[in-house]
């Protein structure tokens, strides 16, 4: 019964201590990150080194109209770091999206495209 006793006391010394630790570490990281470009800044210089190349996720998206009805759709997103980016809206077959590639925006429907244009560079954010 005693050695029980003695372990439930160091492991309540040892989590407040973890907890401690955990928060101090997390107010020095949060104290350093002003805005979103440094908080980019921040994951980019802890993992350059093992960070994907590739990223694929379904979105839902609902727009808003000033009719005050409610659009959703289903985006089919594929990312390939730097800097590529197509986006699927609706079925995957109706050849709808968006291609943003060398900083421009190309939309498609029916497979085909429609208009392309430049897009807004961001400032400097990793490089």
């Amino acid at each position: 019964m005693e050695t029980s006793t003695r372990a439930r006391a160091k492991l309540m010394v040892v989590v407040p201590s973890a907890v401690i630790c955990g928060r101090s570490a997390t107010a020095i990281w949060a104290r350093q990150i002003r805005d979103g470009g440094a908080v980019l800044q921040g994951m980019h210089d802890r993992y350059q080194n093992n960070w994907y190349e590739t990223l694929t996720f379904q979105q839902d998206y609902v727009r808003h109209d000033a009719d005050r009805t409610d659009k959703t759709e289903i985006w089919y997103e594929a990312l390939m770091v730097p800097g590529k980016l197509r986006i699927d809206i609706g079925r995957l077959d109706s050849g709808n999206g968006v291609l943003v590639t060398d900083g421009a925006l190309t939309p498609f429907q029916n497979n085909e495209v429609t208009a392309g244009r430049p897009r807004c560079e961001c400032s400097g954010v990793l490089g």
